[in-house]
């Protein structure tokens, strides 16, 4: 059983909506938050998160930048 924690972060409310029906269809709904963001405006508190992943997204914003951003967003082992 997974007892994680996922932020799944898009700005296209229709994907968030889809992602929530089929996490709550396999039992692990309550494990994921679903966030309308935007990658150039996150809105979390340093440290935040053992992990990020991201499918391309990255570029969107830009590599150096993103790794920076991104960077503060990560716990001292993640």
């Amino acid at each position: 059983m997974f007892r994680g924690r996922i932020d799944a972060l898009d700005n296209h409310q229709p994907f968030l909506e889809d992602l929530k029906s089929r996490a709550r269809k396999e039992g692990v709904g309550e494990n994921i938050e679903t966030v309308d963001g935007d990658l150039f405006a996150l809105d979390y508190e340093n440290n935040s998160f053992d992990l990020i992943w991201s499918e391309g997204a990255i570029y969107i914003i830009g590599f150096e930048k993103g790794l920076h951003e991104w960077g503060r967003l990560l716990t001292e082992k993640g």
